[in-house]
């Protein structure tokens, strides 16, 4: 099974939202759209020519054939999907179709034509939404989301939805915490971390502030200097780029991909120093 993320968001027409028409009407879908007449034999083959003549040749769209394999080909029955509205609602759906093209004209205007039949469930907001999905929804119309520990979440999930056991889940290890993790709450967690075990103390306003180097602010309770700290989920961290800063610095991805060195100021967080933390401290 490959669990997916497909963003709903097409070049619909005015006043038609393609999330609501893909959830009520329990489809999954992209656009790229191309001419046919009624006697058309519209198979995969056929529309990949027609879509590689429109988009590809003529607009130098590269995006349509990324999607249309993923939906076409590559997404199977009983893959799972993540999608959400313009809510921030999230819905979980189970892929129970071939692909197919549809030349309705409710699907025309909502520009979803590529199709997949799919069993939708209201999941609801962000906090409920395992990280690695909700940061998902920053790439392209859609992707697989790469973690078996999230795959096998979402299968016990849907299961919950259903009320039965529809996909088998023995022997599951939810080792990776950190694909669960929404980014807010890692750079809480990263925070709670610094004032129980370093002695330091969270400046609230400063996580307030703009600033593109750092997250926000603490200073030591006893020798009162400031510190900084960067957080980022998967993303390599370079010491260099923190080295015109005065303060203490601490710096933690969750990859563990740091390059550059410490110094006297400047601390990489190992993640498995916060993973062990998080588990110490379940409360």
């Amino acid at each position: 099974m490959t669990l997916w993320r497909a963003n709903l968001k097409t070049d619909h027409e005015e006043n038609i939202d393609s999330r609501v028409f893909c959830i009520r009407n329990s489809i999954v879908g992209i656009g790229w759209q191309v001419i046919f007449d009624k006697e058309t034999d519209i198979t995969s083959d056929w529309y990949y020519k027609q879509a590689e003549e429109k988009y590809k040749i003529n607009n130098g769209d590269k995006g349509w054939a990324k999607a249309f394999s993923a939906i076409c080909y590559r997404m199977q029955i009983n893959d799972l999907v993540w999608s959400r509205d313009l809510n921030g609602i999230y819905y979980l759906g189970r892929i129970t179709g071939e692909w197919y093209y549809d030349t309705s004209n409710e699907a025309s205007q909502a520009d979803i034509v590529n199709v997949r039949a799919c069993d939708w469930h209201e999941i609801g907001t962000v906090e409920k939404v395992p990280g690695r999905v909700s940061n998902s929804f920053r790439g392209g119309t859609i992707q697989a989301v790469n973690s078996l520990e999230v795959e096998a979440y979402s299968q016990y999930l849907y299961n919950l939805c259903l009320g039965r056991s529809f996909y088998s889940l023995n022997n599951i290890s939810f080792s990776k915490i950190f694909d669960f993790v929404q980014p807010d709450d890692l750079e809480d967690i990263v925070a709670i971390y610094l004032q129980l075990n370093k002695d330091y103390l969270l400046t609230p306003s400063s996580s307030k502030r703009s600033t593109t180097k750092y997250e926000y602010v603490l200073i030591h309770k006893r020798t009162g200097r400031e510190a900084v700290v960067q957080v980022k989920s998967n993303l390599q961290l370079n010491t260099d780029d923190y080295s015109m800063l005065e303060s203490d610095i601490f710096l933690f991805t969750t990859s563990g991909d740091y390059s550059g060195s410490e110094t006297d100021t400047i601390k990489m967080i190992d993640p498995h120093e916060i993973e062990n933390f998080i588990f110490s401290n379940r409360t």
